[in-house]
């Protein structure tokens, strides 16, 4: 009798190898996670009795919409989307006042791992757009660079900038708006390498709406990041479903 480990009965035993450059980048993805999730966790612990004048007064407006007093919650200065989520987490938890001030910085920690996983999609799409530029026949010049130096490269850029830029510890809405650009980011990128679905462009229009609401500052970049993705598709009736393209 034959042995049936014998590689003539096991024709596809590598087929579902991953190529050694993935593999590599995807072990330096979860090193770099690992790392960004360890020293946010430690900032939002170290500061969590720490508080900032714009914190006290996103705090008041989330008070605000949770007793329903319109006229101190909705306002031309202050965008709403960060007061909406301190202001669940005070409905949720109820917090004491020794509690108040940790429990806004475990929101920020919160919106951080969130900001995190939106920038770990960036990637993905970076990547999958290098690998689209290999494909193309006038840039066979491109070669590209590996994807654990990307990944290594991107990901510290990424904790330095969240960290020590936009930090866990100041109570501000900056983080839900790098969440938000990494997004969209992202977004055009699958557009730039053929997802030209009327649905791509609708869920653009979504993450750009949000952003809004997290900080006034991106309803002008809302339009640069639209502009620029007609110009990816280069024929604006792609975007659109398909019985609207044809009137």
């Amino acid at each position: 009798m034959k042995d049936t480990t014998d590689s003539a009965y096991r024709p596809n035993a590598n087929k579902y190898k991953l190529p050694e450059s993935t593999r590599i980048g995807q072990w330096t993805a979860v090193l770099f996670c690992s790392v960004a999730i360890l020293l946010g966790a430690y900032q939002a612990w170290d500061t969590r009795h720490a508080m900032n004048a714009d914190g006290i007064s996103y705090l008041d407006m989330g008070d605000a919409y949770l007793r329903g007093d319109w006229d101190m919650a909705v306002n031309a200065y202050w965008s709403p989307l960060y007061s909406w989520l301190l202001g669940s987490a005070m409905l949720v938890f109820r917090p004491s006042a020794y509690w108040e001030f940790p429990l806004v910085h475990l929101v920020n920690f919160f919106i951080y791992l969130c900001t995190l996983a939106c920038f770990h999609f960036f990637m993905m799409q970076l990547i999958h757009y290098q690998k689209y530029r290999l494909t193309i026949p006038s840039e066979s010049g491109y070669e590209g660079y590996p994807e654990w130096v990307l990944m290594a490269f991107g990901y510290s850029l990424f904790i330095w900038s969240s960290l020590s830029l936009i930090t866990v510890s100041i109570v501000t809405p900056d983080m839900c708006v790098a969440a938000f650009v990494f997004l969209a980011s992202g977004i055009l990128l699958r557009i730039r390498t053929g997802s030209t679905r009327w649905l791509t462009f609708i869920i653009l229009g979504v993450v750009l709406g949000f952003s809004y609401l997290a900080k006034a500052i991106m309803f002008p970049m809302s339009f640069i990041f639209l502009l620029i993705s007609l110009f990816l598709v280069g024929d604006f009736r792609k975007a659109l479903p398909e019985h609207l393209s044809r009137l």
